[in-house]
């Protein structure tokens, strides 16, 4: 089966390889789902929702930040995603199973947005690179799916709004 055939379904480990396949993700936004413990997602227009991936095989086996490769995506887009990472180190202190070291992680995560984020309009590298560190380093300790972002799973999905664009409607 493809994909597209679980377009109504949220695919499981027992929908995807068990065989790792050796993923390269190459990072094009300020978001870090490649950091994410497995998986991803889709937005799949005919359900009006984002399906989300996820089992053994769905990780990446290495990630590769490169200023120049996130210099080629809109600022419009840029931004977004960095809100949404900001949104997420908010969450993070928030949450019911935040611990100290997740506190501390979410607290800089949150110094260097507010810093470097504004920085990026120019999509200067070296900003660019300092708003990535940023948003992934809260990824490191993240309790896990915040409301917020599950309620931009199904905005994205129900009025065709990219992930991060629905993350920082819902911030704003």
């Amino acid at each position: 089966r493809l994909v597209r055939d679980w377009s109504s379904d949220v695919c499981s480990s027992d929908l995807t390889p068990h065989k790792k396949i050796p993923i390269i993700a190459v990072a094009t936004t300020l978001g870090a789902a490649e950091l994410s413990r497995g998986g991803g997602g889709f937005t799949s227009k005919k359900p009006g929702r984002k399906i989300l991936i996820s089992g053994k095989g769905t990780t990446p086996r290495i990630i590769i930040i490169d200023g120049k490769a996130l210099a080629t995506t809109p600022l419009s887009i840029q931004l977004s995603t960095g809100i949404g990472q900001f949104r997420i180190a908010v969450e993070s202190l928030y949450s019911k199973d935040h611990q100290p070291i997740g506190d501390a992680l979410a607290l800089h995560t949150i110094k260097m947005l507010v810093e470097h984020l504004p920085q990026c309009v120019d999509q200067n590298i070296d900003s660019l690179l300092q708003a990535k560190s940023a948003s992934c380093m809260i990824m490191l300790a993240r309790p896990g799916l915040g409301l917020n972002t599950a309620m931009a799973h199904n905005i994205g999905g129900l009025y065709d709004v990219p992930h991060g664009e629905a993350n920082r409607k819902r911030v704003v």
